[in-house]
C-alpha cells in the first residue's frame, strides 16, 4: 500500500496510543485515527510489553503509513507508556486515544479548529460509552463554550461540563513541558488534568460526542467493589494537597469529594458481595455520615445528580435502612445475586 505523505500546511498533532494486549480492539482503534479528516498527524503507537499480538499489529500498520511511529518498551503501566510517547512526540499538539477505543473520523478536525477559532490552549468533546448492547452519549455541556482558566478548572473539579478523561481533549504541546503521568497511581488522568487546565489561558467545549469509550467486561466496578475504588477517593482529596486549587477551590473539591463517596456507596450497595459489604462497612458508614453532613450543600449544588440529592435528603436515615433501600433497588433491576 501507498505510503501517504506528510506534504500537509496545518500543525503537526501527535496521537499517542497506549497499547497492552488489545489484539482484538487494537485494528479498529488505529483504523479509527488513520481515517482522520485532520491528516497531519503523527501516530505514536507505544507496546506497552504486550504479550499477545498487539505488538506485531502496531509494527504491520507502520509498515502501511509513514505517520505511525512505534515504540516497543516493557510493561509500565497507562502512565508510563504515555509518558513515553509524550516524551518522542514531534507535533505542537498532542491527544492520546486508548487502544480498546476509537474515534469520530472527524474529532481532530474539530478539537483543532476549536482550538483556532476560540484561542484555547485545549479543546474538549464529548464521548460515548460503548456498552455491548447500548451506546449512551455523555455530552452534557449544552453547548459550545469556552471558559477561562478559572472557570474550567471549577468545572472540572466538579466533574460537569468537563470531566479529567486524557483522551477527550487536545493540548498545546507547550502545556507538557513540566508535566507527566504519575507513573503507579490509579485515576491518573484525574491527578494529570488539572495541572493542564492551571496553565491554560482559554479551554474550548465542543458539545458533541466524538471518543468511543468502551466498557469492556473485567472492569474495576464489574469485578466487584475491592481496593483499587479507594484510590479513586484518594485522588479526589488530592486536589487539597495542591494549595493553589485549596486556596480557590475548596468548597468545589468538597462537592467532588461528597460525588465520589456517594459514587463509591453505590457501586459498594450494588456490586460488592457480602464479604465486601462487611469489610468496608466501617469506612462506607464514614462516607454516610460525611454526606449527611454535606447534604445541604448536595442539595443546592445544580452539578449533583438527582439521586445523589436523594440519598443527601435520606441520609437523617440511619446507614442499614439506607442500604436495604439500595438492597431493594438491585432486587428489582435483577441484578441481587450477590446477595445470595
Amino acid at each position: 500500500m501507498t505510503k501517504i505523505l506528510d506534504n500537509m500546511n496545518n500543525p503537526l498533532i501527535s496521537v499517542v496510543v497506549p497499547v497492552y494486549n488489545v489484539e482484538k480492539y487494537l485494528r479498529q482503534c488505529i483504523d479509527s485515527i488513520l481515517s482522520q479528516t485532520y491528516m497531519n498527524l503523527e501516530i505514536i503507537l507505544v507496546d506497552d510489553g504486550s504479550r499477545d499480538s498487539s505488538g506485531s499489529i502496531c509494527d504491520e500498520y507502520a509498515k502501511i503509513d509513514n505517520r505511525i511511529v512505534v515504540l516497543h518498551k516493557p510493561n509500565g503501566g497507562l502512565s508510563s507508556a504515555r509518558n513515553a510517547g509524550i516524551d518522542i512526540a514531534k507535533g505542537e499538539y498532542i491527544g492520546f486515544v486508548d487502544s480498546d477505543d476509537w474515534i469520530e473520523h472527524d474529532m481532530y478536525e474539530r478539537l483543532f479548529d476549536s482550538i483556532c477559532e476560540s484561542g484555547a490552549d485545549i479543546a474538549v468533546c464529548g464521548l460515548f460509552r460503548e456498552y455491548v448492547n447500548r451506546t449512551v452519549n455523555c455530552s452534557n455541556t449544552g453547548e459550545n463554550k469556552v471558559y477561562d482558566s478559572s472557570l474550567a478548572v471549577q468545572k472540572l473539579i466538579e466533574n460537569s461540563e468537563i470531566q479529567d478523561y486524557a483522551v477527550t481533549k487536545l493540548y498545546n504541546r507547550k502545556l507538557w513541558h513540566d508535566v507527566r503521568f504519575p507513573v503507579g497511581k490509579y485515576y491518573e488522568d484525574m491527578l494529570t488534568t488539572y495541572k493542564l487546565f492551571l496553565q491554560s489561558d482559554k479551554i474550548a467545549i465542543i458539545n458533541k460526542c466524538l471518543y468511543h469509550y468502551r466498557q469492556r467486561k473485567g472492569s474495576i466496578v464489574r469485578n466487584g467493589f475491592n481496593d483499587v475504588r479507594l484510590a479513586y477517593l484518594e485522588a479526589a482529596e488530592s486536589f487539597l494537597e495542591n494549595s493553589e486549587l485549596k486556596e480557590k477551590y475548596a468548597d468545589t473539591i468538597d462537592l467532588r469529594i461528597y460525588k465520589v463517596k456517594y459514587q463509591l456507596l453505590w457501586e459498594l450497595f450494588l456490586f460488592g458481595d457480602k464479604l465486601a459489604l462487611r469489610h468496608y462497612d466501617t469506612m462506607a458508614r464514614s462516607w454516610y455520615k460525611s454526606i449527611r453532613s454535606g447534604r445541604f450543600a448536595i442539595v443546592s449544588n445544580a452539578s449533583m445528580s438527582k439521586m445523589m440529592k436523594l440519598m443527601a435528603n435520606l441520609s437523617f436515615l440511619p446507614y442499614g435502612m439506607m442500604w436495604s433501600l439500595f438492597r431493594i433497588k438491585r432486587y428489582k433491576s435483577g441484578d441481587n445475586n450477590y446477595y445470595d
